[in-house]
């Protein structure tokens, strides 16, 4: 079943996210802290959003960063400038009273082919026990991972199971799904099962990620969505798409 709906628009201004779920009486997730420069400025940047949310009732989300990173690397100065990053981001989190925070897993079918899954699965698990033992386990912040390269649900399985914590869960990426996966993503809710408390809706064509309306493209996101609405899996709905008004 769908608990809450949140929105989480990729063009529209933080003034009209902020109106628009406070019209709609949604939550918001806020890509702010996707990006390296607010990252640098996690301090300031968080002050300045909780100056914007100041009088907003529902919760919040932030999207952490994604881009060249991974937590797990062979490379101990990638490893270790991709943990600073993550825990930048948890702390940005915390400062804005975050309910959630959106991490991709930064598998690589690579992985696979170089016969070093059970490695990457150890070294990616440690970190984010890592970061939950230090900084997480004693608040409300849920760290999420989501699927972008992976093929199957796999690996967001055996991330969340060797982490073993509640503080972290997955979120499935539908568009993602449509890209990378052979499997549909009923499929992939029903074998996440527990894991899942969090979704990314979204629609493409499956060549690109174009973060379209739920009608613009091959997913059948009513079926999708009548499915999870009749799961006994209690999950979160995250709208993400380009054009709210799409």
């Amino acid at each position: 079943m769908i608990d809450k709906v949140f929105i989480a628009p990729k063009g529209d201004d933080l003034g009209g996210v902020l109106a628009l779920a406070t019209e709609t009486g949604t939550h918001v997730e806020l890509a702010t802290f996707m990006q390296a420069q607010a990252l640098d400025a996690n301090e300031l940047e968080a002050k300045r959003l909780n100056g914007a949310l100041e009088g907003f009732r529902n919760q919040v989300s932030l999207h952490g960063p994604v881009y060249d990173l991974n937590p797990a690397s062979l490379d101990p100065a990638v490893a270790k400038h991709s943990r600073k990053r993550y825990r930048q981001a948890a702390e940005a989190a915390l400062a804005v009273q975050a309910r959630y925070l959106v991490f991709h897993s930064q598998w690589s079918p690579i992985y696979h082919v170089a016969t070093c899954y059970e490695a990457w699965l150890a070294a990616t698990a440690e970190a984010y026990k890592d970061l939950v033992e230090t900084l997480v386990q004693d608040t409300r912040l849920t760290l999420l991972i989501e699927n972008f390269m992976d093929e199957t649900p796999q690996v967001l399985n055996d991330l969340v199971n060797a982490i073993g914590s509640p503080h972290v869960r997955a979120c499935l990426d539908v568009g993602h799904v449509n890209l990378f996966s052979r499997l549909s993503p009923i499929d992939w809710f029903d074998q996440l099962g527990n894991n899942v408390a969090y979704i990314h809706a979204h629609n493409n064509g499956g060549s690109q990620d174009d973060h379209g309306a739920f009608a613009s493209g091959t997913i059948d996101m009513e079926g999708f969505l009548n499915h999870v609405s009749l799961s006994p899996y209690r999950t979160n709905l995250a709208v993400e798409v380009n054009d709210m008004q799409g």
